[in-house]
Order: structure tokens, then sequence, then C-alpha cells
């Protein structure tokens, strides 16, 4: 007979009730067309910011694919900002992403919960949705931005998100 002892036990209890926390990916791309984005999805939350359309929730489109866009209508005027406000802070960020113009200014931005700038990259020739790695650990908020201010602006979009 095998006997375990009362601290093990509790111990293992302790283990199981400790949740770990997985990388996991959002796929736009199963959307409908229109689709508002905002808080459905587990540990993040979108918005626009910036840019003729100034406030508001991203919705998904069809452009070249379904993907998010930073707009929150089928047509333009666009927001400047796609902002992805993460419940607690990530690591292993990455996206997939079509620029969609040719302004030589798209970039992202990575956020400690702070707002100190952990990363930026220049993602201006990033198109046909192609892997966006960003750079960093603690990412507590990322930002997309096509830096056209609120004057000028065209669509970019995300077609996957994982962290």
């Amino acid at each position: 007979m095998i006997r375990i002892s009362s601290k093990y036990l509790a111990f293992a209890a302790l283990l199981g009730a400790i949740s770990v926390a997985h990388a996991g990916t959002i796929d736009f791309s199963g959307l409908a067309n229109g689709t508002v984005v905002n808080t459905q999805y587990s540990g993040v939350v979108f918005s626009l910011q910036g840019g003729p359309d100034s406030s508001g929730s991203p919705t998904t489109w069809n452009y070249d694919g379904e993907a998010l866009a930073n707009s929150n209508n089928s047509d333009y005027p666009t927001a400047n900002i796609l902002n992805m406000a993460f419940t607690s802070p990530v690591t292993g960020l990455s996206f997939t992403f079509d620029n969609q113009g040719d302004n030589g200014t798209t970039y992202y931005t990575a956020f400690d919960g702070l707002s100190n700038v952990i990363g930026t990259a220049n993602i201006s020739g990033v198109a046909n949705f192609a892997l966006v790695t960003v750079a960093g650990t603690g990412i507590a908020d990322l930002q997309i931005n096509n830096g056209a201010g609120p004057t000028n602006n065209w669509y970019f979009s995300v077609q996957e998100l994982t962290f």
C-alpha cells in the first residue's frame, strides 16, 4: 500500500488550480464582412483612435480577404490607429498584416503597462498578410498607425493576431 502525505496532496491540488496561459490565435478571416470587433475575444480589447474616424470599434471587411480593418465602416474615412489593449501583459506577439496603401509611415508601437515604448517597427512594405513579429515582452498595448494624420487615410488590415 502506498501512502501519500497530505502536504503532497495539497501541493498537487494547488498545481491543478493554477491556470497556465497558452498562446492563442485570433483569426479574423472567419468573421462575416462588417463584424464589429471590440471585447469578444478574451484577453484583448480592440479600438480605433486618431484620424477622421477618431473613435469606435473596428470592423472586418473584405477588401482582399476578410480581415480586421482600421475602420468602423466599409468605406473611407479610416482611423489612423488600430489599438489592441491586452488585459494582462503578453509576450510572443505577432500578427499577419496587409498595408493596402503606399504611405511610407505605417508602423507598430508596443507599450508596457506604464505607456513606455517597448518596441516599434516600420511595416510600410508589409503586404499580402505577411507575418510581423513584435519585439519585446510584457506588452500591454499594441498600436498600428498609418501615420497619415487626420486628413490623409487608407485601409490597412490584420488577418490573424497571436499572443
